[in-house]
């Protein structure tokens, strides 16, 4: 299952995705990706040259793994339907 899922912060190292329908929280971690990101502090801005994240934008995530020792869960982001978005993948977050 897929669920919609807006950026909440972003930070040098990845984005924190709040899942609409029921407010968790998991962070995509973009340190592990193929390409380079970099980080614009004045505007909230992560971005790459094929890719760029910004604040309440929308993306689509799976559930990858939870963890329940740490309290994290892990989103992976759905293939495909974030292309238009400007997705990464890969996620964990405190609950």
């Amino acid at each position: 299952r897929t669920w919609r899922g807006e950026l909440i912060h972003i930070t040098s190292s990845g984005v924190v995705v709040r899942l609409l329908d029921n407010g968790i929280q998991g962070f995509v971690d973009t340190r592990h990706r193929g390409e380079k990101f970099s980080f614009d502090a004045v505007y909230m801005r992560l971005s790459s040259p094929q890719r760029t994240f910004q604040l309440e934008q929308q993306v689509e995530v799976k559930v990858a793994a939870i963890d329940m020792k740490k309290h994290t869960i892990s989103f992976q982001f759905a293939a495909g339907a974030n292309e238009t978005a400007n997705s990464v993948e890969q996620a964990a977050a405190p609950l």
